[in-house]
């Protein structure tokens, strides 16, 4: 009883307690607003259904009443707030914004000067910055009409700069030339504000000029003028030009008057030539014209003084054929022509050779040849190669006798040549070859087998003797040894060497042959009665008394056989090593 009594009040405490809570929670909300002093309709205007209001406040007359101008009022001051205040300022140009969109705005150039990038001219406000709306930065430029040439800058309207200075004025004339000259082919305009006019082949507007300029005057083409004030022509070329007041009336075609004749009317009425001009023997004639003839010569032929394929010129004048050049003498000669002119004298014959005066040869006598015959020269004697005097090949030498010899010291034969029209021998000095001659030797030619000439004698080696070492005191025939050749390259010692696999007895292969000039006889080894000879040689010696009989083989006793004679034999009557040698026969083995 006790428990349910106190249960009560306390369930009467939460109860009013809970009633509390909801009445603040619906009352402290107003209470909020009564104390900031806003208006509703602020918060309406704040609101996330404004979109909704607006697009009612579109479709309704505006005399609903105060209350919806009012918020439409409202809306417009905070989209103006969201914008700067101002446009973007533009050089040479303004940015007038949008009646009908404020976050709109137009960019417009002054007059003289374009948008560019000319695109798109419309700005838009985004986060409270005004911004291109293609995204592109825009600016206004001055402009030029017409546009500056390639090297220039427009720094204002229709004002171009070029470098330091101002630009020419710009040519800008129609891209095709409907002038008309006569007789010229085309006209081409070109890049500097001129067009080009060419000539048809055959004419020209002046004496050797056959193009001509047209010029662009206020932007369009102007026929030229000559020097008379005349529209400019292309006049006929006559070459020659046309004489005796005749007229060129065409490319190389003369109006002559009554009174001339000819293409170019060079000639006077009764006056012409009859026939054709003289040809002199050898030479062609060829017209050029009606009354001009030309002369010319054949192939590797010139006239006189002339160079190759010059023409000689032959005109009618007053009835006759006149030859300027000859002075009116004939016949006249065509010469040979030779590429190389001919020399000392020469003349050039058929075929570019050359034929030389005497005392000259070559093939443009540029050699002078010497006599005939060799210059005599005492203690001296001529031989030559064997060839024909007449050969290319064909040599000549000299050699001084016995005792003499030639001012250089030469021994044997020196050959003798010809240079500048004289007999030289190559090895002399000059002034020895203006004079050819043989001097006393000294120590007559020479010293032979190897002695040496001193103080103007032979001092012989041993072995021997003579005014000039010319004697050998030992007999040309040597001792015979068997198994040897013979050196005599170091004369007067004699050399004894021997063949591959023999050698001496004290195992040498060369020995020294000398000679006993009191016997007047070689001996070998140096002594006299010495018997020295080459005995074969076997690398292994031979073994139970084998002898070595040739290089490395060797000659066994009987009872034993082998290379080397090592091998012992225990049967009689066996064969032995090597096999006898019999001459002009061969062993066959079965």
């Amino acid at each position: 009883m006790a428990s349910s009594w106190c249960s009560q009040p306390m369930m009467m405490t939460m109860v009013m307690m809970m009633m509390m809570m909801v009445i603040m929670m619906t009352i402290f909300p107003l209470l909020a607003v009564a104390a900031r002093g806003v208006d509703v309709a602020d918060d309406v205007n704040n609101g996330p259904w404004m979109e909704h209001i607006d697009d009612i406040t579109k479709d309704r007359p505006t005399d609903e009443g105060p209350r919806t101008e009012h918020i439409i009022k409202k809306r417009r001051a905070k989209e103006l707030k969201e914008c700067p205040a101002f446009t973007p300022k533009f050089s040479h140009g303004v940015a007038t914004v949008s009646e009908n969109d404020p976050k709109r705005a137009t960019i417009t150039c002054n007059q003289g000067y374009e948008l560019t990038p000319p695109d798109n001219a419309t700005l838009i406000c985004t986060r409270h910055k005004w911004l291109p709306e293609d995204g592109v930065y825009k600016t206004c430029l001055p402009k030029c009409s017409p546009p500056c040439p390639d090297n220039g800058t427009c720094v204002a309207p229709d004002v171009c700069q070029c470098g330091n200075s101002s630009c020419a004025p710009r040519i800008n004339c129609p891209k095709e030339v409907d002038l008309v000259v006569e007789n010229a082919d085309q006209i081409i305009p070109g890049s500097i504000g001129g067009a080009l006019g060419i000539c048809i082949s055959g004419y020209e507007v002046s004496p050797g000029a056959s193009e001509f300029l047209v010029p662009c005057i206020g932007n369009n083409w102007t026929l030229p003028t000559d020097q008379d004030g005349h529209p400019i022509t292309c006049h006929p070329i006559c070459f020659p030009s046309c004489r005796n007041e005749g007229v060129c009336v065409a490319p190389n075609k003369c109006k002559c008057p009554s009174t001339t004749r000819g293409t170019f009317c060079e000639r006077l009425a009764g006056s012409e030539c009859t026939g054709r001009p003289i040809t002199p023997k050898g030479m062609n004639l060829s017209a050029w014209s009606e009354n001009v003839y030309g002369l010319t010569c054949p192939d590797n032929y010139v006239l006189p003084g002339r160079g190759l394929g010059v023409s000689l010129r032959v005109t009618c004048i007053k009835g006759k054929w006149l030859y300027p050049d000859w002075k009116g003498h004939l016949p006249l000669t065509c010469e040979p022509y030779c590429l190389i002119s001919c020399r000392n004298g020469g003349k050039c014959v058929e075929g570019e050779k050359c034929q030389c005066p005497t005392g000259y040869e070559g093939h443009y006598c540029q050699i002078k040849t010497c006599p005939k015959s060799y210059p005599k020269i005492e203690h001296a004697y001529y031989s030559d190669n064997g060839m024909a005097p007449t050969s290319p090949d064909y040599k000549r030498y000299v050699e001084c006798e016995r005792g003499w010899t030639l001012p250089s010291q030469t021994k044997g034969k020196v050959e003798v040549r010809c240079t500048e029209g004289h007999w030289i021998m190559m090895n002399e000095r000059p002034r020895d070859n203006q004079r050819l001659h043989c001097i006393p030797a000294p120590c007559g030619s020479g010293c032979e087998n190897k002695g040496q000439c001193i103080k103007g004698k032979c001092v012989c080696l041993t072995g021997t003797s003579g005014e000039f070492c010319q004697k050998r005191m030992c007999p040309e025939m040597l001792p015979v040894v068997k198994n040897v050749w013979v050196d005599r390259s170091r004369f007067p010692k004699i050399y004894l060497s021997c063949m591959m696999g023999y050698g001496f007895n004290n195992n040498h292969t060369e020995l020294e042959m000398t000679c006993l000039t009191q016997h007047h006889q070689w001996v070998v080894g140096g002594t006299e009665g010495s018997n020295e000879t080459c005995n074969p040689l076997c690398p292994i010696p031979c073994w139970n008394g084998g002898q070595c009989w040739a290089p490395g083989e060797c000659l066994c006793p009987k009872g034993y056989t082998g290379k080397q004679c090592e091998v012992k034999l225990e049967l009689e009557n066996h064969c032995y090593f090597p096999l006898p040698q019999v001459e002009f026969a061969e062993v066959f083995w079965e």
